[in-house]
């Protein structure tokens, strides 16, 4: 319950920009909300890996990680910048029914079940299952 904020963030964002009465272009989408994102992303970025480097006293191989990856909570950014991209392709998906439902069905087979199955499989012949995370 304590980590509510950001999934709903992501259904209301995902609400207003798939709806067929949003007026969305590509020029709109990167001139006005991706541009925001990047350029406030790299800042950020910039800012602590300063931070790091000057007050914490970090090398530069580190900075240069924290650079290319991203640094803790601006995980956020790119993610959402990622979602904005891919959102004039689910567009039409949201306009009709039974192709959306068709694209859901396929995202929970390749998200859920096809993942849940190797995992089975894997039991099955004596092999622990693949780690989520490393």
């Amino acid at each position: 319950m304590n980590r509510f904020c950001v999934p709903v963030f992501i259904m209301i964002s995902g609400a207003i920009f798939l709806n067929p009465d949003f007026d969305l272009s590509w020029e709109k989408l990167f001139k006005k909300y991706l541009r925001r994102i990047i350029v406030s992303y790299l800042i950020w970025q910039l800012i602590y890996c300063g931070w790091y480097y000057f007050a914490k006293g970090g090398d530069l191989v580190t900075v240069a990680k924290f650079l290319i990856g991203s640094y803790d909570h601006l995980w956020y950014l790119p993610m959402i910048a990622g979602l904005y991209l891919v959102t004039p392709l689910l567009r039409p998906l949201a306009r009709r029914r039974q192709l959306l439902e068709y694209y859901l069905l396929l995202s929970q087979l390749f998200a859920w079940l096809l993942p849940t199955g190797l995992d089975l499989i894997r039991l099955w012949f004596g092999q622990p299952p693949a780690q989520a995370y490393g």
